[in-house]
């Protein structure tokens, strides 16, 4: 595991660069709204092999905490630079929780580099945050900024991502934790599975919302079982 350092107009971004197989298609790790690389990294990375870089979105673990720059545009134009930076040409991009809404983004603005797309355990959609969102968050998170709060609720919007699904011409992949606590509702599979061409639905039956646990090889075999496939 090794760390990453790049820009966007000027704002240091942070990323992990994990797993000991080399690969033509690396994975791009997008954690949820208040989780960084290193907590992701520490309960998966050494169960997948495969070559994977978990970033730190701007505001949290190793990046910069500017001001502004937090809506999802934005948001899936810092990934795109960081795949510029490592002139990565291809690339599996995994949306855990609210990252979904950001891989969706990504592969809006940039279809011909997205070889699949891995949906964890969130439906398809980036959310408004609101301040109630950011007191619990905040009192939940202390070691994050104010700025990041306060900037991420400012510049927020729904963005609803189900008509893109219908349009999407790579793999699909939902992971969804199987035990209460899911963000993915069950009733919502089969909208997925008529939505999307190319989806393809996997149910952890141990996990809640946190797929990662209990067992991060459960979700590993599942990852590598989709990488063959693009």
């Amino acid at each position: 595991m090794k760390s990453c350092f790049f820009e966007r107009d000027g704002v240091r971004l942070h990323a992990l660069e994990c797993g000991t197989a080399p690969a033509d298609i690396p994975m791009i790790i997008i954690p949820g709204a208040t989780t960084n690389a290193q907590e992701i990294a520490d309960d998966f990375s050494a169960a997948f092999s495969h070559l994977h870089y978990v970033l730190d979105m701007r505001g949290k673990g190793q990046s910069d905490v500017p001001t502004t720059g937090y809506s999802v545009e934005s948001l899936a134009a810092d990934v795109w630079a960081f795949m510029q930076h490592k002139n990565i040409e291809k690339a599996v991009v995994f949306g855990y929780s609210v990252g979904t809404g950001i891989a969706l983004e990504l592969y809006s603005q940039h279809r011909d580099a997205i070889a699949g797309v891995v949906i964890g355990d969130y439906v398809p959609i980036y959310p408004p945050f609101s301040e109630a969102w950011a007191a619990r968050a905040q009192e939940q998170n202390p070691h994050l900024s104010p700025t990041f709060f306060e900037a991420t609720v400012r510049e927020s919007e729904l963005r609803e991502y189900v008509p893109l699904l219908k349009t999407m011409t790579c793999p699909c992949l939902l992971v969804k934790g199987g035990k209460e606590g899911s963000l993915f509702p069950d009733e919502y599979i089969p909208l997925f599975e008529g939505s999307t061409p190319q989806g393809e639905v996997v149910v952890l039956a141990d996990s809640d919302h946190d797929i990662f646990l209990p067992d991060p090889q459960v979700l590993a075999d599942v990852l590598l079982r989709f990488m063959q496939k693009v």
